[in-house]
């Protein structure tokens, strides 16, 4: 009887139970992006480390940055555009293109600079197409079928293997990835040259490839070298059957092994942990079939490949490791599920009497009756509720903690799940029905009903506070509380967030989601297909991480739960789960690009941002639009070609060619435009195209005409400005002769004779013991040094300030030769005002004293007279025996001569000539200076 009790309760569990043995790996969509890039034969795939996808076709050397292709041909630097392989330097950030008619160019892989390296100009012809290329050192070395070229500091060296050895050759390249020789199998390399090389004529075969990872294809079998020793990495004999195959390219992500295989029954391969299990380890086909060419793993391990004819296709890293656990005994539900930890999950049908426990880690499942808690959820508080609904027809586990159920109340259990309150049961609140989504923070409860109206209800006064209509935001399909700064509602119209103040509430998605549920700082979304992700700390954009459409097998999302580092879902046929680091948002935009614009003489043009076309050949233009999705037939496309600044005028267009006729020259804006409106998908690129006008229409036309104009204004501008500079040069050299020359007036003013003979009068008196006189004269001495410190400090002074100085200088002279001359100083009273140069009068007076009166005895006597008329006249006059011959020539250095320089010069910068000195006989004896003075006001 026990034995049958338990073979029941066995087969019980086996059919209530989720029955799905061994998870299998989703198998995704084809051509996830493809480029399908018609004109093109792609012979190689390079990945380099900044995201950039190179490849090298017939057509040159294209670049794929995510978003748009550039094209390297002979037009932008290209050696040559029949690319056949392509070598990487990651440290240089250089790519190596080589060509099918021995030519090399280096692109920089930053800054897309072009630099070609010409082998021709060694002195050793260069015969055949370069295969392949490997570094040793700072050497570059290229191989064709029998030479060898080196380039080393930009030196080229050709050298022949006539006489190679083939283990040399062949196992050139540096090995980066070191098997573990001890699970593959030494094969004799004799024998192995003997099979693929029997003669060293023309040896090297279309199946023999030098490949990565220092390996070496042959044929159907891959090849590497360990000292030297040579083992079989891989035969696919042993996984295809039939003799039209090859391969052609490898890659290795992990332990993963990736095959590109030329063939029938070729197309990409993929080996799940084939480095590690080589013996048990299966080969898949995880692309259409087709004639596999290239296969290369980028920085974040997406797979791109391309098939003969099939453009460029890449698998995204995050679905090849996505793993469905089948759950096959799912009946009517609804299911919901819950996560306490990453490694259990718990699914549940509030209707049944039974719950599903999933043990992650170990990969089972088991049915448990909802009174039989399994022990190892008894510590799990928050468990309790949810298997155990407060009430059979709920349709939702509210709060993410499990402790908050709605269905005609509100049902609050308490932390430990012990207690449970009900609230809104009072007469007061029948007239709320329909109570629909909510979720709680502290003591506030935030709920919607059926007639979408938000309540806010205090747990702790236990009344509704508020009752909030916002129906901008539409239905509401679920609500989560993070705190009262954050309140995310899933509605039938999007995204929207706001606080418990419900003053600001924001849009922050158009897309329509089922269920939102928060960990940490970061929010996550689903619906029927998707699963999306916020992080609200850095942002306010939700991008989808997960997408049911990517696989061929049709998935509808249920319901899902966070745990502390993973994503639990649980689908229609079964249960996904993510660890949330490697959840990358998923390309939601449409992939396209401007492939070429074809003239009507033919004459071809690669686009790029801006593309410049001669207005010759512009009668008509087809443009040709590369699509990269596969889904791209279904695009709603329109195109507006507009003069920049002028409004777009869209027009629809079908397949991927439209016309354009007749453009007349200018800077035009070319928009593309394609939509899918099922997806919400609007993208727009733009390209400047640029129809050269005639040749007077010309911008270097105009700035020719500008720059003449330009060199014109300015060489008369330099006219002005040199004329103005010799003007200006000559005034600061006159201004430096005036300063030099009243300088030097300044020095000859009263010489040391002077002042030694006056204070020697001095002398005179204290010997006299005329303290008096002595006092007066030694103040006059002072007062007229101080006058002269003044007066060198000033261009002009008043006749007032002259005659006072002359008064000072007289009575010193007269006290000096004991009062044996006389003199008188009259000045209008209209001149008292009047300017005149500085100590101009002093060296015509001392000449007078010192050399007129020279041997006269008696009658000595100087006037000097201050009139206006007009200008001021000054007149000075005396009565010695000094002759007018004497002042016919005055010599350089003479005092009289600085007077009549300082005139010059005055009159110079003042442009004119009205400041004059000359001299007349005075009757009966003596000479007259007359001097004329006239200064700006």
């Amino acid at each position: 009887m026990k034995r049958i009790y338990i073979f029941v309760l066995l087969n019980l569990i086996l059919i209530r139970g989720f029955a799905y043995g061994q998870t299998q790996r989703l198998s995704y969509r084809f051509n996830t992006t493809n480029t399908n890039l018609p004109s093109n034969n792609i012979y190689k795939i390079h990945c380099d480390k900044n995201g950039n996808v190179w490849l090298g076709t017939d057509k040159g050397l294209v670049k794929y940055n995510g978003t748009n292709f550039k094209t390297f041909n002979t037009q932008n630097g290209l050696a040559d555009e029949d690319v056949v392989n392509l070598f990487y330097q990651p440290k240089e950030n250089n790519i190596w293109a080589l060509a099918f008619n021995s030519k090399i160019t280096k692109i920089n892989t930053l800054t897309n600079k072009t630099t070609n390296i010409n082998p021709s100009n060694t002195k050793q012809k260069v015969i055949g197409a370069f295969m392949y290329a490997y570094q040793k050192a700072d050497t570059l070395n290229f191989l064709n079928t029998l030479q060898i070229v080196s380039l080393h500091k930009e030196q080229t060296t050709v050298k022949s293997l006539k006489n190679i050895d083939y283990k040399t050759y062949l196992f050139a390249n540096n090995q980066d990835y070191h098997f573990n020789k001890s699970l593959y199998e030494e094969v004799n390399w004799d024998l192995i040259q003997q099979k693929y090389f029997p003669t060293k004529k023309w040896w090297l075969k279309n199946t023999t490839r030098i490949s990565k990872y220092g390996t070496v294809i042959l044929d159907s079998e891959i090849l590497f070298k360990s000292k030297d020793r040579v083992y079989r990495l891989l035969s696919i004999d042993q996984f295809i059957p039939g003799a039209d195959k090859f391969i052609v390219d490898l890659e290795i992500s992990g332990t993963d092994l990736y095959l590109a295989v030329f063939g029938r029954e070729g197309g990409i391969y993929l080996a799940k942990n084939y480095l590690n299990n080589p013996k048990t380890a299966k080969l898949e086909l995880i692309s259409e079939k087709g004639y596999g060419i290239s296969v290369a793993k980028d920085k974040i391990g997406n797979i791109w490949y391309t098939l003969q004819g099939k453009g460029l296709n890449v698998i995204g890293q995050s679905y090849l490791d996505v793993n469905l656990s089948p759950l096959t005994a799912l009946t009517t539900g609804p299911y919901f599920i819950k996560a306490p930890t990453d490694d259990v999950v718990v699914i549940n049908n509030p209707s049944e009497d039974r719950f599903f426990l999933l043990n992650v880690a170990k990969n089972t499942t088991n049915s448990y009756h909802k009174t039989d808690v399994p022990f190892t959820l008894n510590s799990i508080k928050s468990l309790s509720a949810f298997i155990n609904p407060p009430h059979k027809a709920l349709t939702k586990d509210i709060s993410n903690d499990g402790r908050l159920y709605f269905s005609n109340s509100v049902a609050f259990y308490s932390a430990d799940f012990k207690t449970k309150t009900e609230h809104l049961k009072s007469e007061k609140y029948n007239n709320i029905r329909g109570i629909r989504k909510g979720d709680y923070y502290q003591d506030k409860v935030l709920f919607s009903t059926s007639d979408d109206s938000l309540y806010v209800y205090d747990k702790r006064l236990q009344t509704i506070t508020e009752r909030i209509m916002l129906p901008q935001i539409g239905t509401i399909k679920d609500i989560y509380v993070q705190n009262n700064q954050l309140i995310l509602f899933c509605t039938s119209k999007g995204v929207f967030a706001t606080d418990f103040s419900f003053g600001k509430t924001k849009q922050i998605s158009k897309g329509i989601f089922k269920k939102v549920v928060m960990s940490g700082q970061s929010a996550y979304f689903i619906n029927d297909s998707e699963l999306a992700y916020l992080d609200t700390k850095k942002g306010t954009d939700i991008a989808t991480v997960f997408s049911t459409k990517s696989f061929l097998l049709r998935l509808n999302l249920l319901d899902f739960d966070v745990s502390r580092s993973k994503v639990h879902l649980l689908t229609d046929v079964g249960y996904i789960q993510f660890p949330k680091a490697k959840l990358a948002p998923l390309k939601n935009n449409a992939d396209f690009n401007l492939a070429a614009i074809t003239l009507k003489d033919t004459t071809l043009f690669y686009p790029t941002e801006k593309t410049i076309l001669p207005d010759n050949k512009t009668k008509e233009l087809l443009f040709t639009v590369q699509f990269l999705n596969p889904q791209h037939n279904n695009y709603q496309k329109s195109y507006s070609f507009e003069k920049q600044n002028d409004p777009d005028g869209w027009i629809s267009f079908t397949g991927n060619n439209f016309v354009l006729t007749h453009l007349s020259p200018g800077s035009y804006l070319l928009k593309i435009n394609v939509r899918l409106a099922n997806v919400n998908l609007n993208q727009t690129m733009v390209y400047q195209i640029i129809i050269k006008p005639k040749f007077w229409q010309t911008t270097w036309f105009f700035m020719l005409v500008l720059l003449i104009f330009i060199a014109a204004i300015a060489y008369t501008t330099w006219l002005v400005v040199n004329h103005f500079q010799k003007n200006t040069l000559q005034k600061i050299k006159l201004e430096n002769r005036i300063a030099d020359i009243e300088n030097k007036a300044f020095l000859n003013q009263l010489n040391p004779h002077f002042l030694y003979n006056a204070l020697n009068a001095l002398q005179d008196y204290i010997i006299q013991k005329d303290t008096h006189n002595g006092i007066i004269y030694l103040q006059r001495i002072a007062s007229l040094h101080r006058n002269i410190l003044e007066f060198n400090q000033k261009a002009h002074i008043t006749v007032n300030d002259e005659k006072l100085f002359l008064e000072k200088y007289l009575f010193i002279q007269q006290k000096r030769y004991s009062d044996k001359f006389t003199f008188e100083i009259i000045a209008d009273e209209d001149t008292k005002v009047m300017k005149l140069p500085p100590m101009l009068l002093q060296p015509i007076v001392e000449n007078a004293i010192e050399h007129g009166f020279k041997g006269k005895t008696v009658d000595k006597h100087i006037s000097i007279l201050f009139k206006k008329e007009n200008v001021l006249k000054i007149t000075i006059s005396d009565n010695g025996n000094g002759k007018l011959a004497d002042l016919a020539e005055l010599k350089e250095g003479h005092a009289l001569y600085m007077i009549k320089e300082r005139l010059n010069f005055i009159n110079q910068k003042n442009n004119h000539h009205n400041n004059t000195i000359a001299f007349y006989a005075n009757k009966p004896k003596g000479i007259i200076t007359l001097l004329t003075i006239h200064l700006p006001i």
